[in-house]
């Protein structure tokens, strides 16, 4: 990973947030239909079903890839610029093989914004069929398992601040990218289920951990739902997605918080536009080094 020099205003913040929590809590709900149409159409023109999950996945990967500011690491109280854009995405392991061993597991997507969502999407569906047999891929989510089930409780504790000292060093920052290539979350809590007649998702928060992988933001997304929007001046009833978006401040503010989600919207409200009538075109940069 590439260091980053800091300004005096980000080293003021990252005094300022040293003794408490950096993270701030956006939310909001996105006119979905455009979206909704969009992967109706993919299904019929092309036989490919894509999931809501994977639809916001490369729309973060390309996010994150314009705006990369807010796809950093802070390794050891320094800014390090990741190669690329890597989601980490939590799987609901009850009811599969793997949930004899622990209910919830985590993937990593790495390089999201070099990849089509066709691809992004199959690589998706394969990974969580891996977590859900119990065969976890990421190395740093089987060390900590491998941890927590073997040693005492007082040696977990003492394996996990060891852990967190190798992904947390400036000196072995291109090891902790190797280990934990994602700076980025995406979670969708209460997605699997319908919130039925009267029932309305409307906001979260979170407290994110700093240690053992530093996340610079993490987005949430719940169940489409039926909401009223003011379009032209009167109210329609459209599919709306509820988004959260959990930035950290010392390296972003309100005003970049604000660039990120509109263009998170904009890129889902035409979305055939950025990723193509089938689903298979290439993010802009791998597209002009194509083309070169």
């Amino acid at each position: 990973m590439r260091p980053v020099p800091m300004n005096a205003i980000r080293r003021v913040l990252m005094s300022w947030f040293s003794g408490g929590t950096p993270y701030v809590s956006a939310s909001g709900v996105l006119d979905f239909s455009a979206s909704r149409a969009y992967l109706s159409r993919l299904e019929a023109d092309h036989g490919v079903k894509v999931s809501v999950q994977a639809l916001v996945a490369a729309a973060l990967g390309r996010v994150h890839a314009e705006f990369p500011q807010a796809n950093r690491r802070i390794l050891g109280g320094r800014l390090y610029q990741p190669p690329s854009v890597g989601l980490a995405m939590p799987v609901n392991l009850l009811g599969h093989a793997g949930g004899a061993r622990m209910e919830l597991s985590m993937m990593v997507m790495e390089e999201v914004d070099r990849k089509s969502l066709r691809r992004i999407n199959d690589e998706l569906r394969g990974a969580v069929k891996d977590e859900r047999r119990g065969e976890p891929k990421n190395p740093v989510l089987r060390q900590i398992t491998a941890l927590a089930e073997r040693l005492p409780g007082p040696l977990v504790h003492h394996g996990f601040q060891a852990l967190s000292l190798v992904l947390d060093s400036p000196a072995l920052a291109s090891l902790s990218w190797r280990l934990a290539p994602a700076t980025v979350g995406l979670s969708n809590p209460g997605a699997v289920h319908s919130m039925g007649s009267g029932i309305l998702f409307r906001a979260a928060a979170a407290q994110l951990p700093v240690r053992p992988v530093h996340v610079a933001g993490l987005f949430g997304v719940s169940t489409v739902q039926d909401e009223v929007f003011a379009i032209d001046g009167r109210p329609e009833v459209r599919p709306g997605l509820p988004l959260i978006y959990i930035f950290d401040h010392r390296l972003i503010d309100g005003v970049l918080a604000g660039r990120v989600l509109m263009r998170l919207g904009e890129l889902l409200q035409h979305p055939e536009r950025h990723f193509g009538a089938d689903g298979l075109a290439e993010p802009p940069a791998v597209a002009a080094e194509v083309r070169a």
